[in-house]
Parts: C-alpha cells; sequence; structure tokens
C-alpha cells in the first residue's frame, strides 16, 4: 500500500512538472508567434507609408513638370514674338536702339529658359510634351511598385494568419487579415495608374 501512495505521489509530482512545462512552452511560443505577427504587421505599416510617399510625390513632381513645361511653352513663345518683331524691324530697316531692345529681350529670355532647362535637365534632350509624359509615367510606376509592394507584404501576412498553429495565435491575440489595395471601381485583380 505504501509503495502506491508513493507512486501516486511521484506521477502526481511528474504530471505536475510536466503540466508546467507544457504551459512555459506554450507561453514561449505564444510570445514567439505573437513578436512574428508584430513585424508583419510592422513590414504591412512601412510599405503602406511608402505607398503614400509615392502617391505624394507623383502628385508634387507631376504638378511641379506641369509648371515648368508651361514656363517653358510661354517663354518660347514671347522669344517667337520678339524674333518676328526684330524680323519686321530689320526688313524696315528702323533704328539699332528697337533693334537692340528686341535682342536685349530676346537674351534675356534666352537666360531665362536655360535656367529653367539646367533645373530640369530631361526638358532640354526632350520636347516638352514628351518629358512631361515621361514623367507622369515615371511617377505611376513608383506607385504601382509601390502598391505591388504592400499587396505582397499584405499576401504574405495573410497566409501566415493561416497557417497552423499561427492561426490559433492570430485569433487569440486578435490579428486579422488585412486588405489589399484595390481599383476604385472595387476590382481587385487590377491596380490603377493614377487615382
Amino acid at each position: 500500500m505504501l509503495n502506491i501512495k508513493s507512486y501516486l505521489q511521484w506521477l502526481n509530482k511528474k504530471s505536475i512538472q510536466r503540466l508546467a512545462l507544457f504551459m512555459f512552452v506554450l507561453l514561449f511560443i505564444s510570445r514567439v508567434a505573437h513578436n512574428k505577427f508584430v513585424d508583419k504587421e510592422h513590414l504591412m505599416e512601412i510599405a503602406h507609408g511608402r505607398v503614400l510617399v509615392e502617391v505624394k510625390r507623383r502628385l508634387d513632381v507631376t504638378t511641379q513638370c506641369m509648371d515648368a513645361v508651361d514656363r517653358y511653352r510661354a517663354i518660347e513663345e514671347r522669344i517667337q514674338k520678339h524674333l518676328v518683331t526684330l524680323n519686321s524691324l530689320t526688313k524696315s530697316h528702323s533704328g539699332n536702339a528697337a533693334k537692340q531692345k528686341e535682342q536685349n529681350a530676346i537674351v534675356a529670355l534666352v537666360k531665362e529658359l536655360d535656367l529653367l532647362k539646367e533645373k530640369y535637365p530631361d526638358l532640354k534632350a526632350m520636347n516638352p510634351s514628351a518629358f512631361l509624359m515621361q514623367i507622369i509615367q515615371d511617377a505611376g510606376a513608383r506607385v504601382t511598385n509601390a502598391r505591388y509592394a504592400y499587396n505582397t507584404s499584405v499576401y504574405d501576412y495573410n497566409v501566415f494568419c493561416m497557417t497552423f498553429p499561427y492561426k490559433i495565435f492570430s485569433w487569440f491575440y486578435g490579428f486579422g487579415e488585412q486588405r489589399f489595395f484595390a481599383r476604385a471601381t472595387g476590382d481587385p485583380n487590377r491596380l490603377p495608374l493614377f487615382e
């Protein structure tokens, strides 16, 4: 009888020790899973921030380039008007003072045009409309790439939440499925270049 009683006490101690060890391992795994969820959410937030930055950058760059192209066209138009006036003065054999005034105005406009071209070197190499289209296309591609990176991180996070054993911990800690960036029309399969 004594042996059975001591055996039950020993068994009870072992099961308590095993239960304590199991609880410790479960707590450790739970904390590791929680940290992984936090890391994945942090990566999604970083990707979302990049999308917002690229959308803002696209707006700023496009606006600045449109203003530069408008200034470029206005300067070209004014140079053309002064050249026509200078040509008519030359043909009519007018005084040198009027010709010099037109020449000085043309030189000033060419300097202003050169300053604009220094600020936007690609404007010098391309037609202003082609330059503007290239800037809009590049900015749109950057936004698309940032949205793709965000959607990829959301996909990774959602798959992580659905795999075993993390699905249990995601439910326990309240981590849930996140939404992708989608078209304004609601088609989740195509991402817009522009909003």
